[in-house]
């Protein structure tokens, strides 16, 4: 999927410019390191709470984790088309499937 975006990707980006272990950011983020693993891999995508958690410790937002750099420094903060995503120009983010259970 073309408009696919991993949020792991961003994490570990953040992470590694603000020369933070991954134990540190799990540490403050209140949760396991194997979770964060999991997350940067793409093998698992957190809920919003954790993202939360992670965000704050990297002294980011939630949306700016799903944002890519050029997004960010193309538009004015202040432009409200920033913050104003129309359906068609949506990301399209993919979860795994839960397992079911009977």
């Amino acid at each position: 999927m073309e408009n696919e975006f991993f949020v792991g990707t961003k994490i570990k980006e953040l992470r590694v410019n603000l020369n933070m272990s991954a134990k540190d950011l799990a540490n403050n983020a209140q949760i396991s390191v194997g979770m964060l693993s999991q997350l940067e891999n793409g093998s698992t995508q957190g809920s919003v709470e954790t993202l939360r958690k992670i965000a704050k410790v990297l002294n980011t937002t939630l949306a700016q984790l799903f944002a890519n750099e050029e997004e960010i420094t193309s538009k004015a903060i202040n432009d409200e088309s920033f913050y104003v995503v129309r359906s068609e120009n949506r990301k399209k983010i993919s979860f795994p499937d839960p397992p079911l259970q009977l």
